[in-house]
Order: C-alpha cells, then sequence, then structure tokens
C-alpha cells in the first residue's frame, strides 16, 4: 500500500473518531411555561415546559413557535427533539415537532412531566445512561450496556450538571 493510501485511511478513521456522539430521540409531554415569569430567570420572556415547579426545559427551534403565547397558560403540550444542557446549566430541548396534548396521545405520549427517552444504553462513570451526544442521560435502576432501549420516566438535572432520568419502564430492543 502507498503511504498516499495509509494516509487517506488514517485520515478517514480519525474523521470517524472526531464526530459528535448521535442524541437521543426525546419526547417530553408538560405544560407550557415562561423562564421569566414561572421560573425568575432570564432578561425576558422565553417559552419552556414546566415538569414541575422547580425543572424547567428551555425550548428552541420553529417547532414550538406556535405556542409561545400560550407560555402563561399551562397548554399542554408533546414535544419531540434533542436534549442538550447550555452553559447555564439548563435543560435545553431543540424541538423537531410539537403538539398541542389530544385524546389521541392518551396510552402513546408519555404523560404529564414525564419523559420518553430512545437511545443505546452506554456506562458513565460506572452508571447505565442513554448515549446523547455531550449529553448522556443517566438511568436509575439496571440496564443492559449496548443495548437499544425505550426508557419513560422523570428528568433532572442534578448540581454537577448531568442529565438524570428516575426511570419508571424501561423497554429494550436487544440490540436491535
Amino acid at each position: 500500500m502507498s503511504i498516499t493510501a495509509l494516509l487517506l485511511v488514517a485520515l478517514v478513521a480519525d474523521g470517524d473518531a472526531k464526530k459528535p456522539l448521535p442524541p437521543a430521540k426525546v419526547t417530553i409531554t408538560a405544560e407550557t411555561g415562561c423562564t421569566h415569569c414561572t421560573f425568575g430567570f432570564g432578561d425576558s420572556c422565553a417559552l419552556c415546559l414546566k415538569l414541575d415547579d422547580v425543572t424547567p426545559i428551555i425550548l428552541e427551534g420553529k417547532a414550538t413557535e406556535e405556542f409561545f403565547e400560550s407560555r402563561l397558560t399551562g397548554a399542554l403540550i408533546v414535544v419531540d427533539g434533542n436534549l442538550s444542557v447550555n452553559e447555564d446549566k439548563r435543560l435545553v430541548l431543540k424541538a423537531d415537532k410539537a403538539r398541542a396534548y389530544a385524546d389521541k396521545d392518551k396510552g402513546k405520549a408519555p404523560t404529564k412531566g414525564e419523559a420518553r427517552i430512545e437511545g443505546i444504553v452506554v456506562r458513565v462513570k460506572d452508571a447505565p445512561a442513554i448515549r446523547n451526544g455531550a449529553h448522556p442521560i443517566v438511568l436509575a435502576g439496571k440496564h443492559d450496556e449496548g443495548k437499544q432501549e425505550t426508557v419513560l420516566g422523570m428528568l433532572k438535572l442534578d448540581k454537577s450538571g448531568a442529565i438524570r432520568l428516575e426511570t419508571k419502564k424501561a423497554d429494550s430492543d436487544n440490540g436491535k
């Protein structure tokens, strides 16, 4: 093999190693809130999901724009997207899709205040977690590493800035 071919193989392999980990698929059902008026942070109003009285998730993306006016009414919505943590150590959901919760969502969407996370189970500091880009979602309970799982539960952000899910239900696809 020529030197040029070896360099090309090395560059391709190095490029793959630097690719960011894929985000988990996240679906959350919660009431709308305002980061400024409801939770008291930020200089102006911004739309968020109110998981409970102390846990907001800031919403970003065009999919949620239609719900901005309902931020003070507590409209129940279902949002699909990618979950991360911003520089202020706040949960952020970049929304792919958002809709008002309807009767057809009963039994399909997470219940109010809960999240459904779909992704691959990995180990992070000796704890099971769902692979989620730079922000793995640490799980409670026993989970099999390397398996595709759909996990339902309550999201929290701990003091260290780690995303945690208090697992209520988990379904494994046995690595499929």
